[in-house]
């Protein structure tokens, strides 16, 4: 049976829209190549067996998905970059991620989603979110469980985020778009005015 999808397997077949693995059974695929489904047409991808590993582009330039489910031990760079029509994403399978040290391009130009939950993600060894959430427009929330300031790589990381902002109500502000403001937010924004607690500035996105 198969257990893998190969690197490039059906990169650029841009009318696949349904494939039997994929529709029917993934039970014993454990593993999908580096862009294994760059630019195709599939709408709707539920993944629920544990995969050990998803290669950088694997679902990239896929301009109709909408809907993701996936249940991973590992997500990488560029995973759902330029997903224009994607509005879901479904990572509370996913096991806790200890190896993910790159978000690079990650969820870049997603410009339909409006939150994310990556609570799973160990943020402490995270190096890069170079543009991971660029262009994400309608980005309102991003639910995590530690600060991404340890990132030595940051450029654009929120650029056109407008619609951000931080759990206490911090909001996107153009000047702020890298690591800077990559904290979970602790400032309380109350009729205008700002309450910070534990007596620092804790102002984030997150």
């Amino acid at each position: 049976s198969i257990t893998e999808i190969p690197d490039r397997m059906f990169k650029n077949c841009s009318s696949l829209a349904s494939l039997s693995v994929i529709d029917d059974d993934m039970s014993n695929i454990t593993s999908i190549g580096a862009y294994a489904f760059y630019n195709t047409a599939f709408e709707v991808i539920s993944i629920t067996k544990n995969q050990n590993a998803i290669g950088d582009y694997a679902f990239a330039e896929s301009a109709h998905l909408r809907e993701v489910t996936i249940n991973v031990n590992n997500i990488s760079a560029y995973m759902f970059y330029n997903f224009g029509e994607l509005e879901y994403i479904d990572f509370r399978k996913m096991t806790k991620t200890p190896g993910v040290k790159s978000m690079r391009y990650m969820f870049n130009n997603c410009s339909k989603l409006k939150s994310l939950d990556l609570t799973n993600l160990d943020t402490s060894i995270i190096t890069n979110i170079q543009q991971a959430f660029y262009g994400c427009a309608e980005l309102e929330r991003i639910y995590i469980d530690g600060d991404l300031i340890n990132a030595t790589t940051d450029t654009n990381a929120f650029t056109g985020c407008v619609k951000l902002q931080g759990g206490q109500g911090t909001k996107f502000s153009a000047a702020d778009a890298g690591r800077i403001y990559a904290k979970v937010d602790k400032s309380k924004i109350t009729e205008g005015k700002e309450y910070v607690e534990y007596g620092n500035e804790r102002k984030g996105y997150l």
